[in-house]
């Protein structure tokens, strides 16, 4: 019950009355309506909306939120506030907020207001949702009083994001090391903040400036959904959709230059982009929950966050779309009313915040746990005492590296054949000796950081290759054949070097798990060691 009283705007101030007009859009008249509850037809330029009605005895103040369009209020023919006609001849942005006009004793004298509207560009959507009456002269603080939650909230959500970005920035100028995640986490906090501030009145509350408010309300929501795909690209940036992402993220960066050079050179307002812009949110939110959901069973805690978060809010979004649609604003609890049309979209607006610190903070713990068990893992002995190759722990850390930081990779299981023989006939030093010198084989094919040479046992060597495509691992191995026949070249009988080998790559398994790889290679391995001896007896 608290959660309601809390998060839900009450409806019911002391002094806001809600009384039924006369709404006239060009030749349809609608009579006794609640103009900011009813469903209002679309409305495009050149339209003319007319809102009349006779003052009661209490009406000393009116406000009325309109989007994108000229206000005049009359009362008994005499013009008692006007905005937007100038900017309207001149086709420049006209400013989405409050107007709010005071007439003291017209309300007492029975007289009649008559509010004209022009609309300055096409809307579909709710472009009246605020129209009350007050005998209150302290109307700014009626109006956060009625939306406390939205005006908390738009507070506080933008002072996170401008001491959280001011902070990372700070941070990272003195490290020198640029943490993106945590710099777009915060980045969207205070874009949301900003778009939150323009919407609920507070931003025109303290500059007065409907046009630079309406401009900064699309420009924060554009912003927020455009750092939303950079966090998002970061979080799978070492995954198979990388570049897609990468594609996203730039092309909507080039449409968000586009759309302020269109807007600064009067070509186009950044209002008349919204069909645009929604469009585009709504195909990279399909292209994102579909890369979210088909790599579910190799994903990490952080990224599993992400894609319920992202469930979470989309749905939210949209059941807050239903509410308008179907005109469902208001539910009753024990005798008070509260509007409950927005509450889905508070709780997308806060997931949609919180999601990118909540996965930063979850990926960190991640990464630490990772560096706990490589360092455990370090202090163990990494090396063979005979080739100088690590041995099986040295192995299993490097995988580790590779999974923490989301990498795929191949392994190559090598068996030396018929060393069992030589180690029989010729004694334990032959079969070292040709031990080495296919350790010192892997050592001159297999260079660089990319690469983890173990022996793994006996006769059986693994080497762990860092995300390279199934055609360079062949070619690896081919290189290794290569350099083998070389180094055979004049030996005798007991001194001839010959392995076969299996290949197997994370990309064929859902968990990325080693052992089931290592169990793959090797089971790939005894068929090429068939197929060689097939072959040796053909021959």
């Amino acid at each position: 019950m608290a959660i309601c009283f809390i998060f839900f705007a009450n409806d019911n101030t002391n002094s806001w009355r809600e009384e039924k007009v006369n709404l006239k859009i060009n030749n349809q008249v609608y009579q006794n309506v609640l103009v900011d509850k009813m469903k209002l037809p679309p409305v495009k330029k050149g339209d003319i909306v007319t809102i009349s009605k006779k003052l009661s005895s209490d009406d000393e103040n009116i406000a009325i939120r309109t989007y994108g369009s000229t206000v005049d209020i009359y009362i008994d023919g005499e013009n008692v506030y006007s905005y937007g006609n100038s900017l309207y001849e001149k086709g420049e942005m006209l400013g989405r907020g409050y107007h709010i006009a005071r007439f003291e004793n017209a309300a007492k004298e029975n007289k009649s207001i008559l509010i004209k509207i022009k609309p300055a560009e096409y809307m579909s959507y709710a472009w009246i949702d605020f129209l009350k009456f007050t005998p209150s002269d302290a109307v700014w603080q009626d109006i956060f009083i009625n939306d406390s939650f939205g005006t908390m909230t738009s507070i506080i959500l933008f002072a996170i994001g401008a001491i959280g970005y001011t902070c990372v920035i700070l941070v990272c100028m003195l490290r020198k090391k640029i943490n993106e995640h945590l710099l777009y986490a915060f980045a969207i906090a205070f874009f949301v903040g900003l778009w939150n501030c323009c919407i609920h009145g507070v931003l025109q509350f303290i500059t007065k400036n409907l046009e630079l408010v309406s401009f900064l309300e699309y420009f924060s929501l554009y912003c927020s959904a455009l750092f939303c795909v950079y966090v998002i690209e970061i979080i799978k940036k070492n995954t198979k959709f990388r570049k897609i992402l990468n594609f996203m993220k730039w092309t909507y960066s080039i449409f968000l230059i586009v759309v302020l050079f269109l807007h600064f050179s009067k070509i186009l307002l950044i209002s008349q982009t919204v069909s645009v812009f929604r469009f585009f949110i709504i195909s990279v939110s399909i292209v994102l929950q579909f890369i979210l959901f088909s790599d579910y069973l190799k994903q990490k805690k952080h990224e599993k966050i992400l894609l319920l978060g992202s469930i979470i809010s989309l749905f939210m979004i949209f059941l807050h779309a239903v509410f308008y649609n179907f005109n469902y604003m208001k539910i009753s609890i024990m005798g008070r009313v509260f509007v409950i049309s927005d509450a889905p979209l508070n709780i997308a607006i806060l997931i949609i915040v919180i999601l990118p610190l909540l996965t930063y903070i979850v990926k960190v713990e991640e990464i630490e746990s990772y560096e706990i068990q490589i360092n455990l893992l370090k202090e163990i002995a990494y090396l063979d005492n005979l080739t100088g190759l690590g041995n099986r722990h040295s192995g299993m850390a490097f995988v580790m590296e590779l999974i923490r930081d989301s990498l795929d990779y191949s392994i190559i299981l090598f068996d030396i054949n018929n060393l069992k023989t030589a180690n029989d006939n010729y004694g334990h030093s032959r079969g070292d000796e040709l031990i080495l010198r296919f350790a010192n084989c892997l050592k001159i094919v297999f260079t660089g950081d990319d690469f983890s040479k173990i022996r793994y046992g006996g006769d059986e060597f693994v080497v762990i290759i860092k995300a390279k495509s199934e055609k360079e691992v062949y070619k690896y191995v081919e290189n290794l054949m290569k350099l083998i026949d070389e180094d055979n070249k004049g030996k005798k009988e007991g001194y001839f070097l010959s392995v076969a080998y299996g290949i197997a790559s994370s990309r064929e398994i859902n968990d990325c798990n080693y052992e089931r790889l290592i169990k793959l290679a090797d089971k790939r391995m005894y068929e090429n060691k068939d197929l060689k001896k097939a072959s040796e007896k053909i021959g």
